[in-house]
């Protein structure tokens, strides 16, 4: 179980490296236990460019170039257009707003796929990191650091003071995930 406000701990890690999709080399990147084969999957399939979308910081959550959260995404963004992919429409609000909006979303102490995870150098919503968690302790970002798609157990953030603490997990409650 996860609770607000814990400071992730490292553990074990392996070496890895992004999973992108296709035959390009990822960039080399210290993973956890990376499993897609324990991920839900849209039922319409992971879309083309999905592992490849590149780190935009100027295309948040409510849009802006590119159009397409596929053609350059901040976290944010990237991790709405995850859950869009499954049917589960979250309200494209930034960080700290997420974090304060109720009327779709709960705080809940244990994830389960599809959560989102915030994380934070401190316990402060404002300009928290989201990513989505997809399998016991894999967490599907868009990694500035890396400019691509990552997935990181909770030891890869712990490893990073900007994203040692869990602000918390939130769970949007407006839809039922479609998956296959």
């Amino acid at each position: 179980m996860i609770h607000r406000g814990t400071s992730v701990t490292l553990t074990e890690h392996h070496e890895g490296s992004i999973a992108r999709g296709d035959d390009t080399p990822g960039v080399a990147v210290r993973m956890c236990r990376m499993n897609f084969e324990s991920w839900p999957r849209p039922s319409d399939g992971w879309p083309e460019g999905v592992w490849s979308v590149p780190y935009n910081s100027l295309a948040g959550p409510s849009g802006g170039a590119p159009d397409s959260w596929l053609d350059g995404s901040n976290c944010q963004r990237y991790a709405y257009g995850v859950l869009n992919l499954f049917g589960v429409n979250c309200p494209p609000l930034r960080s700290s707003n997420l974090w304060e909006e109720t009327n779709v979303t709960k705080i809940v102490d244990s994830p389960e796929p599809l959560d989102l995870v915030f994380f934070g150098a401190d316990l402060n919503p404002y300009g928290a990191h989201i990513g989505v968690w997809m399998a016991p302790d894999e967490v599907l970002h868009l990694c500035k650091e890396l400019a691509l798609p990552a997935s990181w157990s909770m030891a890869e953030f712990a490893k990073r003071s900007r994203y040692r603490n869990v602000i918390g997990i939130k769970r949007i409650t407006n839809a039922r995930p479609r998956a296959s």
